[in-house]
């Protein structure tokens, strides 16, 4: 209110950034609880208000702040699904910092420019390109590697640390597990040196992220010990930060690390264990699908009770499991296409069991 009420009776460039910046945060909060209506009014308010700044004061600072809000309104975009608005806005702020880097050449811009080929590469991987998201995470992998080596900071290693994942995903996708395994190992070495430095919520999920990630390659290769060390390692931590924080994030992160668990159980098939953990995912999505009700909430619950289905069908619980199967199924019609079509072929190969 405060902003809002020196934009107008100033009306300068400044007062109006002022509030731009003031939308942005209260926008952040909103999506951060998952409020992402309130979210998306803040965010496009200062998308508006910057779009206006550059267009009359067309400076650096007025451009960052342009390709800043164009980022935002692309991340959420994409987490209600709405990939075609998300790639518009990530490639306007590609196309801006593009231009900045070649304007300044400061480490600053050298950044920025890499978070956007990240966020052009995770999109091209969304949409089954990989070729593109090789391409996106390539280059952001060279720019953050010459910023590590430059500055030596906690925030230009957790970037590299970034890069070497993506890099990873893509190897992995490919078959090609040794380069995959080789780039998560040195992320991984990243991750735990920064949590021995700085020891914040974000180094530690960055880090929870990192053993995921060498517990699935793990799993895909049957090492069913490596991947129980790195999954239970990655479950402790995410046990404290939805403790600590209790964010929609937090509990989503710990029901995917619950999902793992439960993954490993099953291929071992010990369908008790598996059951528990399942269980305990299941509560958590169905409360997060209550309060967002987003498409990735809605295909995470789907997950679960297709989970549950099967763990159930493995314990002999027909009438359960064809309770958690017929849910699950009501629930399709909800999810983005491309996951209907998925989660439709899951379901289908457990539909014989009732017949």
């Amino acid at each position: 209110t405060f902003f809002r009420n020196e934009a107008h009776r100033l009306g300068t460039p400044e007062a109006r950034r002022d509030l731009s910046v003031s939308l942005n945060k209260v926008g952040g909060l909103a999506q951060a609880r998952g409020d992402l209506a309130s979210a998306e009014a803040a965010y496009q308010e200062s998308l508006e208000l910057r779009r206006a700044l550059a267009a009359r004061r067309d400076t650096p600072q007025a451009q960052r702040d342009l390709s800043v809000s164009l980022n935002r309104i692309g991340h959420l975009a994409q987490a209600k699904g709405d990939l075609a608005r998300g790639e518009v806005a990530f490639y306007e702020s590609l196309k801006l910092r593009r231009e900045l880097e070649a304007q300044l050449g400061t480490p600053e811009a050298r950044r920025d420019l890499s978070l956007s080929l990240d966020r052009i590469g995770d999109l091209a991987q969304a949409q089954g390109d990989h070729a593109a998201a090789e391409a996106a995470y390539q280059e952001s992998l060279e720019i953050r590697r010459a910023l590590a080596t430059r500055l030596d900071t906690p925030q230009a290693r957790r970037d590299l640390s970034v890069s070497l994942n993506k890099i990873g995903d893509l190897a992995r996708d490919r078959g090609d597990n040794a380069s995959a395994e080789a780039a998560y190992q040195k992320s991984l070495d990243i991750d735990r040196a920064l949590v021995a430095q700085v020891d914040t919520p974000q180094a530690r999920r960055d880090l929870s992220v990192s053993l995921n990630k060498i517990g699935d390659l793990a799993m895909n290769q049957d090492d069913h010990t490596a991947a129980e060390a790195a999954y239970q390692e990655s479950l402790e931590i995410r046990r404290e930060l939805e403790a600590q924080l209790g964010t929609p994030e937090a509990r989503r992160d710990l029901s995917l690390s619950l999902d793992r668990i439960g993954d490993l159980a099953q291929a071992r098939g010990d369908h008790a264990a598996a059951e528990a953990t399942y269980q305990e995912s299941l509560e958590l999505r169905r409360a997060l699908a209550a309060q967002l009700d987003t498409p990735q909430a809605q295909c995470d619950l789907t997950i679960s009770l297709y989970n549950m289905t099967r763990v159930t069908l493995g314990l002999g619980d027909k009438d359960q499991a064809r309770a958690f199967y017929d849910e699950g199924l009501a629930l399709i019609d909800r999810l983005h296409p491309d996951d209907q079509a998925e989660m439709r072929k899951a379901f289908a190969k457990l539909g014989g069991a009732f017949d």
